[in-house]
């Protein structure tokens, strides 16, 4: 995965690292896990799927910083719950699952 672009969002109001060219891998992965939570009566978020880092929270404003393309590899996908709190959101891991090259 290449996050390549920094990004504001007016809602949420959030900076974030984004990809100008996402591979096909990630959304496959994504039609399929939305297919999995849709055959078990999972409610699906039907808005268009835009991966992304969130960098800050509560932005006030868009600026423009060229950066260098930040790259990893992930190597398992983690199920997180959040958790809205006084002090801000909170994230928990509920499960884990590794991820291979052949799937």
């Amino acid at each position: 995965m290449q996050f390549d672009h920094l990004s504001y969002w007016a809602e949420p109001k959030i900076y974030c690292l984004t990809s100008r060219a996402p591979g096909a891998e990630l959304f496959n992965l994504v039609n399929n896990l939305q297919q999995i939570a849709s055959d078990a009566q999972i409610d699906v978020d039907l808005r268009p799927y835009q991966p992304h880092i969130t960098l800050a929270r509560k932005a006030r404003e868009a600026v423009s910083i060229p950066i260098a393309p930040v790259r990893f590899r992930a190597q398992e996908l983690v199920l997180m719950k959040s958790v809205s709190t006084d002090q801000g959101p909170q994230y928990f891991p509920m499960m884990h699952w590794p991820i291979t090259d052949n799937g």
